[in-house]
């Protein structure tokens, strides 16, 4: 018994001095490092999917979602840590970035405990795990591994006693419908921070919680420090705590396809204020939770919008609005249309992307082109459907607009009416939410070879391993002096 003992202390010993020689050279072997790849195998056969931005009559999204045989399509991958002291004594697991010594998840490991799963994880990140003493007196363990993906889905823990007759049953235990908008793609080739904008169903309704307490740890632990609500509500306070700031806006669907002229100056109204709290929290630092009662139609047109605004591609906007149907709501697809007795009710996208699309500019003033003809942006429309324009002359000039960008048309849509944002707020969002690829590099991710060859590597967004400096120019460390290879 003593020996079985004094060897495992041998182990565990050595375990631990490897563990601590790696971290104080800042290196990482590549061969020895676990790769977890946190999107579910369903959402990344999803994301591979290119559609064609000039037709809208079709959607794939259904072929990968299939929740009524696989109800956990839409859960991220974690990374399963095994007890090494399993049965004997209680310990804590630190969890680290290798670019920062903040511990980011402190959990206390009971000794009947065998495993714990590591989940919420930020794609294409190195991370450092530590098993350390309850008292906190001596590491016993220490693992690495590093994260690949690009969709970052969440789990949300929620109460369990949610009433069955409504929709949120839907999340099988979960909030519905959480994710962080990071990672989605620009045109030009920058990408959404992740950590700025989580979004999501609700965490209540009235009265009614409908988050865990463990869940709250969770948003509070992943960063979320303010709670943007896109319903009107009596509520001033959030139900994640005090230190947590609320605010909520009576925000309707953008557009309607019974008639997409309805009042659009005035939807415009409420969705910049809306943008404009969530700039000045961004501006602050904080993570912001932004929800409506599903986290599918008005949220998922206000994700839209800042997505817009930023140039996200159109294929990958069409992908994040589509990525609710994986969580068994009704369907969200980009050819989705509502059927004719609820058409006044609920939003509908490719209608509101033919409507931001046929947008335009002539002698400062914003036109739509829709359905064949051209109408006026700058008037009111409350009861009735404006007649297209029929100046002859005014047609011949508009059709002879130079085209512009789709992020172009967005901040068009942004202008319309006496409330919409300035130039000046809307090139704040972009520089607030934008990265370029090559702030993705995980600083503690080298490898050095016996030739004492050292290459910086970062992870693009599709897994592969991805050097910093090009295939030609490599740095090299050899008897002390650096050179470029070529």
């Amino acid at each position: 018994m003593k020996l079985r003992y004094f060897i495992s202390a041998i182990v565990l010993t050595l375990a631990v001095s490897s563990c601590t020689a790696k971290g104080m050279e800042d290196v990482l072997q590549d061969d020895d490092v676990d790769v977890v790849d946190v999107e579910n195998h369903s959402v990344k056969l999803y994301n591979q999917v290119v559609y064609d931005d000039a037709d809208y009559s079709y959607s794939l999204v259904a072929n990968y979602c299939n929740q009524l045989t696989k109800p956990d399509s839409y859960l991220p991958i974690g990374k399963e840590i095994y007890n090494p002291t399993y049965g004997s004594v209680k310990c804590r697991l630190k969890l680290f970035r290798e670019d920062s010594e903040q511990c980011i998840r402190d959990i206390i490991v009971e000794p009947q405990v065998n495993s714990v799963e590591l989940t919420n994880l930020l794609p294409n990140v190195a991370y450092r795990c530590e098993l350390w003493s309850d008292d906190g007196a001596a590491m016993m363990d220490c693992d690495r591994f590093r994260t690949v993906g690009k969709t970052r889905m969440l789990k949300i823990p929620a109460l369990k006693q949610i009433d069955s007759t409504t929709i949120y049953n839907k999340g099988y235990g979960y909030i519905l419908n959480v994710r962080d908008i990071g990672g989605l793609e620009t045109n030009d080739g920058r990408i959404i921070r992740y950590d700025k904008i989580i979004r999501g169903g609700t965490l209540h309704s009235g009265n009614a919680v409908y988050v865990s307490e463990e869940g709250k740890n969770e948003l509070i632990t992943l960063g979320v420090s303010a709670e943007l609500d896109l319903r009107e509500s009596d509520k001033s306070r959030s139900v994640l705590g005090d230190n947590i700031e609320y605010e909520s806006f009576a925000v309707d669907q953008l557009f309607y396809r019974l008639n997409i002229f309805i009042d659009v100056r005035s939807r415009i109204t409420m969705f910049s204020s809306a943008i404009r709290t969530l700039l000045k929290w961004l501006r602050e630092g904080k993570t912001v939770y932004v929800h409506c009662e599903g986290g599918a139609d008005r949220t998922g047109a206000f994700c839209t919008i800042i997505e817009g605004l930023c140039g996200v591609t159109e294929n990958e906007l069409c992908h994040d609005y589509e990525m609710t149907s994986f969580w068994q709501l009704r369907d969200r697809s980009r050819e989705y249309y509502t059927k004719a007795n609820d058409a006044k009710y609920d939003g509908d996208y490719k209608f509101a992307m033919a409507y931001i699309k046929g947008l335009l500019e002539y002698n400062g003033k914003v036109y739509v082109k829709y359905n064949g003809g051209y109408y006026e942006t700058d008037k009111p429309v409350l009861n009735y459907t404006p007649q297209p324009i029929d100046d002859p002359e005014l047609i011949d000039n508009l059709d002879n607009t130079p085209p512009i960008s789709l992020k172009d048309k967005f901040r068009l849509l942004m202008q319309i009416g006496d409330n919409g944002l300035t130039i000046a707020e809307m090139d704040e969002l972009e520089y607030l939410l934008l990265e370029t690829r090559a702030d993705k590099i995980t600083t503690s991710a080298f490898s050095i070879r016996n030739d004492r060859r050292i290459s910086k590597m970062r992870y693009g967004l599709d897994g592969r391993v991805v050097p910093l400096f090009n295939t030609a120019r490599r740095l090299y460390i050899q008897s002390g002096r650096k050179y470029f290879s070529k």
